[in-house]
């Protein structure tokens, strides 16, 4: 359909690559864990926080190219092999966060 053609283009060229895998693997281990919602909540507190304090995240690329310079046109760090991307969507789990109790 031209709606899913449409949403194909957009998760190409606008969506981080990276931040696509962090999405696939939390729903994924949200359903494998059968998490609660708190426990999804909280999962989504720890990745949002990772986004935002690890150098290695694309967050600040997507706002520099929104935001700042509004080209929309995000340039993404590659990675060499689709290895190395699923490791740096890990390391969004694996990443301590420790939350600001305010």
């Amino acid at each position: 359909s031209a709606f899913a053609a449409r949403t194909l283009d957009t998760l190409r060229t606008r969506t981080s690559p990276l931040s696509l895998h962090v999405v696939l693997e939390q729903l994924r281990r949200a359903r494998d864990a059968r998490m609660s919602l708190e426990d999804v909540y909280a999962m989504e507190y720890r990745i949002s926080q990772c986004f935002m304090t690890q150098p290695w995240s694309h967050f600040y690329e997507g706002v520099r190219a929104v935001l700042v310079e509004r080209d929309n046109a995000p340039r993404w760090p590659t990675f060499a092999n689709d290895a190395e991307l699923r490791a740096a969507a890990a390391r969004h789990f694996d990443t301590q966060v420790t939350p600001r109790g305010d």
